[in-house]
């Protein structure tokens, strides 16, 4: 059964080869691998006749075939090319110069001795050529055509993501492949340049080393490298270095409490995520991510519209569609339960058909990760992939927590990923901070100063918004004798009464600081209470304020922070 790579591309020429022929360690080793479920593409320089000429049945062994150095790609159904072919202008230009050359669908090849003749004419004629080098031998291609770009091609058809590929060459025309695949993997006897840019570079040489890699611990996930270029950057810390975690094939613990910045820094990891190309579902209860879908091929579902089928969602994924966020911050909490249960059933199917989504963050994870919790028998957190965001990290339970392979924490401590005692106790956070500890490292944990968020960031938007908060959290208006008025549950309805009220009513809360005291106690939100406690100040201390227009700078406050919906809400970080 695959496991996080779902597919493996590998060059032919120097790479498969050994003295010129098909290493027979590395067939038995492929047809092993495509048995186990990874799909394994060859990725050659060489025509499609030259291939079938030199190697009868060779294409057979792949599931497709990447030939022409990206310009042509065959399958069980036949050949496409994927460029238009090099111009005969060129081809006579470079007879007449006693170039000898093979014409394939797309590319012309030569020896690498004819570099300047052919600079030369393509020059002359003003073509859109590019000239590649394979050791010893030169490959005239249209503009863009490489095996990055056949590959992209391939792993389109075959419904799969370049950051579940991994890919092995040994020459210069391999570059490109390796750097668009997730882990780039030269072999020993590769030309030093591509060893300088290889994610990995294996002991052994030719086929040997392609059968060793195959049947070794990187498809099975016992061996899970994170190359410095497949990391993303949260923050800095105070030395200047960055502050990085691992783009995939890891656990992240997002922890804190309430109130100090986890759900700001959960967001910043998904949107750095996003950025570089990673397939997310983002479980949001409480509506705090749903500014994430102002990112390109990223989709809010839920809140106040139906949430749709789970089997829908995993269908959209299936076929390359977008990151999901589903928000169900108006649903109540049996029905949040009985939903993500079902949802990540059917991304465990997923992930193991065609690695994804890559990324399922999980907000509230305590609540269904606990020691009681309903995905516990559903979900396999040991494949990695998971980003757990929680401010009972003791809650969740011990088997989760063991995966954990960073944590992240705005305030709280991390003894539950590290033995207590291991670590001095942790610095105070200021806000704008966080705390960053790799469990599989001695290196002490590090406090590095946050990156600005490019989405904004709204704390429970649409709980405290449209929902309604327990009855003993309402708030209450009291007229100027301090009898008890009308109660309202959310800020929907606090807007819609505080329109309403009688002056007196707003005469009587705001010299008591009563609507700010709400906001930061009940609704824990720093941001908009102490935009409101000012107005109140402003009317305690000069007793001059119009209170109407205290009334409407109050409703105008709450509408900006939480009643504006998400297309009309500004996407630039405050």
């Amino acid at each position: 059964m695959a496991g996080y790579f779902q597919a493996v591309a590998l060059d032919l020429d120097g790479t498969l080869t050994c003295d010129g022929q098909p290493d027979g360690q590395a067939l038995a080793a492929i047809g092993r691998a495509r048995d186990a479920g990874v799909r394994v593409l060859l990725v050659t320089g060489r025509t499609l006749e030259h291939l079938t000429a030199d190697f009868p049945g060779l294409a057979a062994a792949f599931d497709l075939v990447v030939a022409e150095n990206g310009g042509v790609l065959a399958g069980p159904t036949g050949a496409r090319p994927l460029a238009g072919p090099v111009e005969e202008d060129l081809t006579d230009a470079l007879t007449r110069r006693g170039v000898t050359y093979r014409r394939g669908q797309v590319l012309l090849a030569c020896a690498a001795a004819a570099d300047q003749a052919a600079l030369e004419e393509i020059g002359r004629l003003g073509l859109d050529c590019q000239l590649v080098r394979n050791r010893g031998e030169l490959m005239i291609l249209p503009a863009g055509v490489s095996k990055a770009q056949g590959l992209l091609a391939a792993l389109t058809e075959l419904g799969l993501s370049p950051h579940n590929t991994i890919a092995v060459g040994d020459a210069e025309n391999d570059r490109a492949m390796l750097e668009a695949s997730e882990l780039g993997v030269a072999v020993a006897n590769a030309v030093p340049a591509l060893k300088a840019h290889a994610d990995l570079v294996l002991d052994g040489t030719n086929g040997s080393a392609v059968a060793a890699l195959l049947d070794g611990p990187l498809l099975t996930g016992e061996h899970r490298p994170h190359p410095r270029r497949r990391q993303v950057q949260l923050g800095t810390f105070p030395d200047g270095n960055r502050a990085l975690v691992p783009s995939s094939q890891a656990n992240v613990l997002v922890t804190g409490e309430t109130g100090r910045g986890k759900s700001y820094l959960a967001g910043l990891l998904a949107e750095r995520l996003l950025t570089a190309g990673y397939r997310l579902v983002v479980i949001d209860p409480e509506g705090d991510h749903i500014g994430l879908g102002a990112l390109p091929d990223t989709l809010v579902l839920g809140g106040p519209s139906p949430l749709p089928d789970p089997r829908d969602i995993a269908h959209l994924l299936a076929g390359h569609g977008p990151s999901v966020i589903v928000n169900l911050s108006t649903r109540p909490p049996a029905e949040r339960e009985h939903y993500v249960t079902q949802l990540c059933d059917l991304l465990e199917t997923a992930r193991t058909e065609r690695g994804l989504p890559h990324w399922i963050i999980l907000d509230e994870a305590h609540a269904l990760l606990g020691r009681d919790g309903a995905l516990r028998p559903i979900v396999d957190v040991a494949r990695r992939g998971y980003c757990l965001i929680t401010y009972q990290p003791q809650q969740l339970c011990p088997e989760v927590l063991a995966t954990i392979d960073v944590a992240l924490s705005t305030a709280a401590p991390l003894d539950a990923i590290v033995a207590p005692g291991s670590l001095p106790p942790p610095p105070a956070i200021p806000h704008g901070s966080a705390l960053l500890v790799r469990a599989d490292s001695d290196a002490p944990a590090g406090l590095f100063t946050l990156d600005r968020r490019t989405t904004r960031h709204r704390r429970h938007r649409h709980k405290y918004a449209e929902a309604s908060l327990p009855p003993h959290r309402w708030f209450v208006f009291r007229g100027p004798d301090n009898t008890p008025g009308p109660r309202v549950g959310n800020l929907a309805e606090f807007v819609t009464e505080l329109d309403r009220s009688d002056l007196g009513v707003i005469d009587h809360h705001l010299p008591r600081g009563d609507f700010s005291r709400w906001i930061l106690d009940v609704l824990q939100d720093p941001e908009l209470g102490a935009r409101i406690a000012a107005i109140e100040r402003e009317v305690a201390d000069r007793h001059k304020l119009d209170l109407d227009r205290a009334r409407g700078q109050i409703r105008d406050t709450i509408e900006q922070c939480y009643l504006t919906s998400p297309r009309e809400d500004p996407t630039v970080a405050s």
